[in-house]
């Protein structure tokens, strides 16, 4: 595993995680974990492009070839779900982003891709009910 760190690829990090990539698979640190442990959290074709954690620390989003939502609630359990990741109905998808201002439940992120048109366009998407839709 120490060979592999070094080619390791920090997505994204705050106060409590740190989510890095080794080539396509994703890893959470729970850096208030006393043994530090590196959690495979994602898998992702093509290597991920990106990560954001919840502005309230519920769940991650991992994008790249399609999208990745891990859930770090500890009464729902931990849980992985992705989305356009099937090769009759994928989506490339990067630059992931949550805004507090147009959005106070903090259930949504946005990201980019293309539409149905090939034109890049950003998207909203409620990470409790996965609906989305093109802004």
């Amino acid at each position: 595993m120490n060979e592999l760190l070094e080619e390791r690829r920090i997505l994204a990090e705050d106060n409590k995680y740190k989510v890095y990539s080794v080539y396509e698979s994703v890893y959470l640190i729970d850096k208030y974990n006393q043994n530090k442990s590196h959690k495979f959290i994602a898998w992702i074709y093509g290597d991920p492009k990106g990560a954001i954690i919840s502005k309230d620390q519920k769940y991650i989003v991992v994008s790249g070839y399609g999208i990745s939502i891990y859930y770090l609630d500890e009464q729902l359990g931990e849980s992985q779900l992705s989305f356009f990741d099937d090769p009759d109905n994928s989506k490339y998808t990067c630059g992931l982003h949550q805004n507090e201002i147009d959005d106070k439940s903090l259930n949504f992120f946005r990201f980019v891709s293309y539409n149905d048109k090939q034109e890049p366009r950003v998207f909203r998407m409620n990470a409790h009910n996965f609906q989305w839709e093109e802004l």
